[in-house]
């Protein structure tokens, strides 16, 4: 028989263990699902810039600059942050071994953002956490800053693109095992763009975005996850422009992601809604890109 104090604590601890294995139904892996997550990217990269290219207007350009910056974010945010956390496949060497076609393309690499994402999961909120740094660098913590300027003028004025060149010159010089993978990925495909007359195509479709739209969606989106959060030390971000461009395939269910870091990215909406808010822990919430402006604002 379990003594009557022990049984006691048992029962207490029912809730909490019980909370526990529902949060274990969702960390299920589907590499399926990740092999169209990522197909399905590229093809919507392709498929803009045939659509730009055919409309052949400055407006439908400045679209498709956006909405690639947006992919962009994909890449990184939501196909290589599921990769740093082995929640793409199951084989895990997959998840490092497969960077070529998300962290590559876009510059960065996966031993890189998963040191950096690493100390942001330890040390959430403090000065080790590069997402803080990140703060400091865009001046949020300054004493009075200027927050309709940094946020709704600013990002469009490359202000963090000499930043990110910046960083990604670094990694080529100072890490040698990531000028070596970004050469064996560069180096076909930029004889391929020469043999083929399309650098100029490559240049405006997809160094345009990466140096322009992409900062500054990762910016929004880094701002929003963390910053002045009402209540805890995530925020929840809802709304068309988070789910189209900013935070997209349910990166913006952020408070589940740090509870739970192994919920792959198809689970987070599923999670939030079936887990209790005690066990979710307190988080904050925005409904709309205007919204999260005045919370960060107040």
């Amino acid at each position: 028989m379990v003594p009557y104090s022990a049984a006691s604590r048992i029962k207490a601890l029912e809730p909490a263990m019980q909370e526990q294995a529902r949060a274990q139904d969702f960390m299920q892996l589907n590499g399926y699902r990740a092999g169209a997550l990522i197909a399905g990217q590229w093809l919507l990269v392709a498929a803009t810039i045939v659509l730009s290219v055919m409309a052949d207007h400055v407006l439908a350009y400045l679209a498709a600059v956006w909405f690639i910056g947006s992919r962009m974010v994909s890449l990184a945010e939501v196909i290589g942050h599921e990769a740093v956390h082995n929640n793409l496949f199951k084989r895990r060497a997959l998840n490092r071994q497969l960077e070529l076609f998300w962290f590559l393309p876009i510059f960065e690499s996966y031993d890189s953002y998963k040191a950096d994402h690493d100390k942001h999961h330890a040390f959430l909120l403090t000065e080790k956490d590069p997402a803080y740094q990140d703060y400091e660098r865009w001046g949020l913590h300054a004493e009075k800053p200027n927050f309709f300027w940094i946020w709704f003028v600013r990002p469009f004025f490359f202000f963090d693109t000499l930043y990110m060149i910046q960083v990604t010159l670094s990694g080529l010089w100072n890490d040698a095992g990531y000028r070596k993978r970004m050469l064996m990925f560069w180096a076909p495909i930029a004889a391929i763009l020469f043999a083929t007359g399309t650098v100029e195509l490559f240049f405006w479709y997809w160094m345009v975005p990466w140096l322009w739209a992409y900062p500054a969606l990762i910016f929004w989106s880094e701002v929003g996850e963390h910053y002045k959060t009402p209540a805890g030390k995530t925020r929840n971000t809802f709304g068309f422009a988070e789910w189209l461009l900013i935070s997209p395939h349910n990166d913006r269910f952020h408070a589940v992601h740090h509870r739970f870091p192994r919920i792959p990215w198809y689970n987070l909406g599923k999670a939030h809604a079936a887990l209790s808010a005690e066990r979710l822990g307190p988080a904050g919430e925005s409904r709309s890109f205007l919204g999260l402006y005045r919370q960060i604002a107040a």
